[in-house]
C-alpha cells in the first residue's frame, strides 16, 4: 500500500518499502495499492518501474488480470534469459572452434577475446598486435561476435590500399558534388560502422 502509516511528506512507508525492493531485489514486480487518484503520482511511480497500480477499494477481478499478465511477463522474461544463455553457449562454442589451440598462449588469447566482448565496445579502443598471417582479422571478428555490437557491421579497412589524399573522404564521406567526380552521396566507412566495429588493418 502506498501510504503505509507513519507517512510524512517526503516518502510514506510504502515508498521506503518500494524502495528497498528496487534496490535489493531487480526482478520483483511490484504493484501498489492505492486511494490517491491522482496520474502524476501514478505516472511518477512507474517512472520508478513499478508494475501496476489497484485503486482502493480493490476489485477482485482486476487484481487477477494484473496478477496474470504479472505472471506472464516473468515467464516470458525468464524465457528471454534462458534464450540469451543458449546463446552465449554457442557464441563460446564458436570461439573454440574458430581460434584453434589449446596452449597456454592462446587460452590467454581467448580469456582475453571474452573478456573484451563483456565490455561496453562503445567505450574502447582496442589495438591486436602480431606479425602478418598471426590471426589479427579474426581475433578482431571474434571480438565483435561475442559482443552487444553482433547485431551491426562488421567493417574491415585495409588501410595500406586507401591513398593518402582520399582518406579522409573514405573515412568521412562526402556529399554529393563536394569535388569533381563525386556523383552521389558517400556515408564513409565510420558512418558504414556505426553501432558496429571498424577493423583498421
Amino acid at each position: 500500500d502506498l501510504r503505509l502509516p507513519p507517512h510524512s511528506e517526503d516518502e510514506s512507508e510504502g515508498e521506503k518499502i518500494l524502495s528497498f525492493i528496487n534496490t535489493k531485489f531487480k526482478n520483483i514486480l511490484t504493484i501498489i495499492i492505492t486511494g490517491i487518484k491522482d496520474d502524476e503520482v501514478k505516472i511518477n511511480f512507474i517512472k520508478r518501474g513499478v508494475y501496476d497500480f489497484l485503486e482502493k477499494p480493490i476489485n477482485i477481478n482486476a487484481l487477477k488480470i494484473i496478477l496474470e499478465r504479472a505472471v506472464s511477463r516473468i515467464k516470458l522474461q525468464r524465457k528471454i534469459e534462458s534464450l540469451e544463455k543458449k546463446i552465449k553457449a554457442k557464441e563460446e562454442d564458436m570461439l573454440d572452434n574458430v581460434i584453434i589451440g589449446e596452449s597456454e598462449s592462446m587460452r590467454r588469447i581467448k580469456e582475453t577475446i571474452r573478456n573484451i566482448s563483456n565490455m561496453n565496445l562503445g567505450d574502447i579502443v582496442i589495438l591486436i598486435t602480431g606479425e602478418t598471417g598471426t590471426g589479427k582479422q579474426l581475433v578482431a571478428e571474434m571480438i565483435h561476435k561475442l559482443s552487444n555490437r553482433r547485431e551491426a557491421p562488421f567493417i574491415t579497412v585495409n588501410c595500406a590500399s586507401i591513398p593518402q589524399q582520399l582518406f579522409e573522404s573514405e573515412f568521412f564521406g562526402y556529399k554529393k558534388g563536394a569535388f569533381t567526380g563525386a556523383y552521389k552521396d558517400y556515408e564513409g566507412l565510420f558512418l558504414k560502422a556505426n553501432k558496429g566495429t571498424i577493423f583498421l588493418d
